[in-house]
């Protein structure tokens, strides 16, 4: 039943961004390695589905998972399951313009909410996590982009510098970006 649910959701998602980008949106999917500092864990394969109006402003929904199941263990009786997670993030230019038919190279800066999950030696977990980050952007082309960003993730809402703060995870991303135009 979930799983009906989960694609009767993207396909709506895929629709409804298609018909908008038939209005002159900026609709681009990606795709992207994900790595995780300092855990030297197998890097995540992701991709990426982003809606921009502007030059200067796109929603993002990301997914991945690992290419590898380093979980430890799992709950007894099922099989185990790899990292994975999700996210859905607010994006907005800090120079140049990164969306759109005259998008050039700029930096971007991004929040967002999202959820990860794992097995554990005793259970899967699922925690949610807000992040922020800054990444760059270079067209390669008139379709297709080279990006790189850094995403930092907290568990909690709260601000980096608030004492104490939660600790935070680090994330590398790098990929490619393919716009529809």
């Amino acid at each position: 039943m979930r799983a009906r649910r989960a694609a009767a959701f993207v396909f709506m998602l895929t629709a409804g961004a298609t018909s908008v980008a038939a209005q002159g949106a900026d609709l681009s999917f990606g795709t992207y390695a994900s790595f995780l500092a300092p855990t030297g864990r197998s890097p995540l394969a992701g991709l990426s589905l982003s809606l921009a109006g502007s030059p200067g402003f796109a929603l993002r929904l990301n997914g991945r998972t690992a290419l590898r199941n380093t979980s430890p263990g799992g709950v007894p009786g099922h099989a185990s399951i790899p990292p994975w997670g999700a996210d859905i993030d607010a994006v907005f230019a800090l120079s140049g313009a990164p969306f759109g038919p005259n998008r050039n190279g700029a930096t971007y800066g991004f929040v967002g909410r999202g959820m990860a999950g794992a097995d554990t030696a005793e259970m899967r977990v699922v925690t949610n996590n807000w992040s922020y980050g800054v990444g760059t952007v270079l067209p390669m082309g008139r379709s297709v982009d080279l990006f790189a960003d850094s995403r930092w993730r907290m568990r909690r809402f709260v601000l980096p510098t608030a004492k104490p703060h939660p600790e935070k995870t680090k994330e590398l991303r790098v990929g490619l970006t393919f716009h529809m135009h």
